[in-house]
């Protein structure tokens, strides 16, 4: 049975944007689980913990349910973990189901890469006026996802020690890299296709 013309229409914009949106997920989760982007960190910027690698260690095998947290944790840092553990949990079943739905989309209608990376770009826009409101943005998204009171830490806490706000927006910044240079990659042919357009005389 033929598809018609508007069920084409809606199947390739949802391909593209549960494509674009499983892209940025995977890039943000595998940045944030990574060590060494960690260790480089702390080696350009320092830490005011006075061992942050191994800290920063229990903490990732704690949030991939391999371990516990560090002991120097009060109460309250630790219950804040278990609500970013589930947060993150989450956030990587809304990845696979994303990834599901765009690899289908791709399968089915066919050379839809260019249109997933056209639609990263946009959502990467969106991604850097994140970074340059970083303050803002991250208090927002922790009044929305995080109780009132339960994430913020004083300045000698464990948690900004070894993560001090200036991580986080850096953090920020280096997915939205990452991500736009990804979806320009995708985007590539969409994008030559569209220059020739515009100077073919």
């Amino acid at each position: 049975m033929p598809i018609s013309l508007t069920a084409l229409k809606y199947g390739r914009c949802l391909t593209a944007l549960s494509g674009s949106t499983a892209l940025f997920v995977f890039v943000m989760l595998i940045i944030s689980f990574s060590p060494s982007y960690y260790s480089w960190f702390v080696e350009v910027h320092g830490s005011r913990m006075e061992q942050p690698l191994a800290y920063h260690e229990e903490v990732l095998d704690f949030l991939k349910g391999q371990g516990s947290l560090p002991q120097m944790m009060t109460p309250k840092e630790v219950a804040h973990m278990h609500d970013v553990r589930v947060v993150f949990f989450w956030t990587f079943l809304v990845g696979i189901l994303l990834l599901c739905v765009g690899g289908i989309g791709v399968r089915y209608y066919r050379n839809q890469w260019h249109r997933i990376g056209v639609a990263g770009l946009l959502l990467g826009v969106l991604c850097g006026v994140v970074v340059l409101t970083f303050s803002w943005s991250f208090d927002a998204l922790h009044l929305l996802v995080f109780e009132p009171g339960s994430w913020q830490f004083s300045w000698e806490s464990s948690l900004l020690k070894a993560y001090p706000p200036e991580f986080f927006g850096f953090t920020m910044g280096l997915i939205t890299f990452v991500y736009l240079l990804i979806s320009l990659i995708f985007s590539a042919r969409f994008l030559y296709a569209g220059i020739l357009r515009t100077f073919s005389w």
